[in-house]
Order: C-alpha cells, then structure tokens, then sequence
C-alpha cells in the first residue's frame, strides 16, 4: 500500500471529479440518441411547412422532422376538450384545458392541438401521433370526415418551443455536454499537477510556499497514526484531512477557534422525526466552518481527538457564540490566541489546561 500523502488524497477526490464529469458527458450523449429527433428540431427548426404535406404523411416515423410551423386560416374548432384538475394537499387549485381542432387543405384534414380556443396563425407545434381515443371523439362528433381517407396519421401539437419539454432538453443537450467537458478538463489538468485543487492551492494562505506546507503534512502523515474513528479523517499533530465524496478539506489545527456537535433530525410533515444525521463542525480563524459527518457513537471520541490536538479551542455551541463568530470575529480569535499562548506556557512550566466551552 502506498504511503498516505496529500497528493494521493487530492488525486483520489480529482478521479472522482473526473468519473463524474464523464458519466454527465454520457447520460448527455445518451439522452441526445434517444431525443435525436426532437432535439435536431429544436435546434435546427421550426421548419416550415403546408398543411397538404403534414396530412398526408403516413406515419410519424415518415419525416425526421419533428416541429413545424404553418399557415392556415379558419380551423374548425372541434366540440370536446380535454380538462386538467391541478390539486394541493387535495384541494383544487385550477384548471386547465386542452382544445382540438380541424385544419383542412389536404386530401385529410390536420389535427391540431392547442391550449386556447381561439387559435392564431402563424403557428408551431409538434408533430406527434394522434391518440386513439381522439380519434375515437372525433369519429363521434364528426363521422363524415371519418370517411374514406379520413383525419391525418399525425398531429400537431401547438406550443411554446421555448418552455415544451423538447425545448428545454435541447438547451440541456447543449449545455450539459459543454458542462461536463469542463469538468473533465478540469479535473484532468488537476491530476497532471494536484497543486490546481482548490484545498491545496489554499494552503498559500499560510505565508509559506505551497510545496513546503505540503512537505510538512507529508512528513506528518508518514511520521505516526493519523487513523480516527472515521475512515475519511486524518489527524496529524498540526494538521487534520477530511476526504469528502470529490473534495478534500485541509484544516491546520493552529487554526481552530471554534469546535462543536450539532444533530440535524428530518420529520416527516413536520411532526415524526424520522432520521438523524450528526456532524463535527471546526470553525478557523478566517471564518470557514468545515462540517464532518459521523455517526452518533464515533462523533464524541472524533471531536476529544481534536480537541486534545487544538485544546485552545472553544468547544460547544450556543446561540451567543455563535452571534460573536458572525459578527465579532476578531475578538474570538484574540480570545483563542491568549488562550493558545497560555496553554504554551503552561506546557513548558508542566501545567495543564483543559478546552474551554463557548
């Protein structure tokens, strides 16, 4: 097994970062196959069109096409519609409608759908297959037209191609692939040189050059244990690594000013508490929270492990703690500093000084 290192930990999130860019570039790609049709339409159309060459297509697979726009005037505004009850919590909160029309101009006539009743030209839709049971209504209402060649295979749906569900997936198909070309690059320059991630790139913020302060979390990663209770967590004398599902934290304990637990609890409807989650929360002197999930038994022996490590610390929460951190920061981090001074001091005359609560 290779040696723990800064490097190792930041290249293991970036490869994570690049599986995740690549698997975006493939549902996008997938996505793309599947809505060809759909989408070459949004982007490349609306194409215009005769209702004599929409009527008199067999099938919807007969042309690649898919939105149209067309000309017409006096469509035949059919007797039934179709109506959509929209409820909340089992109240009705509206309704919506849907209207079908007869467009004629071929040897069939062009079905179209619409969600007003007062249909205008120009107009741009969709071509889909016409349901069975609009046909069955129409065959009602209408029997004559039913006759010989009777209404066209396909029909066009009206709509707003900039809010239709193509419409939105072609915008998505164009920027999802560009997105995830992003990530890919981006990740791939950061496996070329591990310095490009963000928690190691940061750590300039020590007044020292970067390949020196990794130097030092190198050397004390590989000098003793770091191992915690969680697997995610590595504790040096002077440094703790928090590996997340792509990101790295890298916390230097001098740091700390601030440690506590918090227990979020999910309720169902606001009343039956179903799940708890539980976090370690380190809050710096820069005002960065770096929040550590774990479980209920391993969260107080992970945050005695950090505080034996930073005991200058403020350890636990309370509302007027944390009203000071927001908006009184610097008198906290002088109130730790004297508190860091002290326990140096009593270190070197053999004292022993405990963690203070907030």
């Amino acid at each position: 097994m290779s040696e723990l290192t800064v490097k190792r930990l930041a290249n293991g999130r970036t490869m994570r970062q690049l599986i995740i860019a690549l698997a975006l570039i493939a549902a996008a790609l997938a996505v793309c196959w599947h809505f060809q049709r759909g989408i070459y339409s949004r982007l490349a159309g609306p194409f215009i069109s005769t209702v004599e060459e929409l009527s008199e297509l067999p099938s919807l697979d007969a042309s690649y096409r898919r939105l149209f726009e067309i000309s017409a005037s006096k469509p035949l505004l059919l007797p039934f519609r179709d109506v959509t009850v929209h409820t909340r919590r089992g109240r009705e909160t509206g309704r919506t409608y849907t209207y079908f029309y007869l467009l004629p101009g071929g040897k069939r006539p062009l079905v179209l759908r619409a969600a007003v009743d007062n249909l205008a030209f120009p107009a741009t839709g969709e071509m889909i297959e016409v349901p069975d049971n609009v046909r069955e209504r129409i065959g009602k209402v209408a029997p004559k037209i039913m006759e010989g060649p009777g209404i066209s295979a396909v029909m066009l749906d009206i709509e707003d191609p900039a809010f239709s569900f193509h419409g939105i997936l072609a915008i998505a198909a164009v920027v999802a692939p560009l997105i995830g070309l992003g990530l890919l690059i981006r990740a791939a320059l950061r496996l070329m040189d591990f310095r490009r991630t963000p928690s190691v790139a940061a750590l300039k913020v020590h007044g020292a050059p970067v390949d020196q302060v990794v130097a030092h979390i190198d050397g004390e990663l590989q000098a003793g244990s770091s191992a915690t209770p969680l697997s995610n967590v590595h504790l040096t004398p002077s440094w703790l690594a928090h590996t997340r599902r792509a990101n790295l934290d890298l916390i230097r304990l001098e740091d700390l000013v601030w440690v506590y637990s918090t227990v979020t609890t999910k309720k169902l409807y606001n009343l039956i508490p179903y799940s708890w989650s539980y976090a370690l929360h380190l809050a710096d002197r820069r005002g960065k929270r770096t929040a550590i999930k774990a479980s209920k038994a391993k969260l107080p022996e992970l945050g005695e492990a950090v505080l034996q490590r930073a005991p200058w610390a403020f350890a636990g929460f309370s509302d007027e703690f944390d009203a000071a951190y927001r908006k009184n920061r610097p008198a906290v981090v002088a109130a730790v500093d004297d508190r860091r001074q002290q326990i140096i001091t009593a270190n070197r005359t053999g004292g022993n000084t405990q963690p203070g609560p907030a």
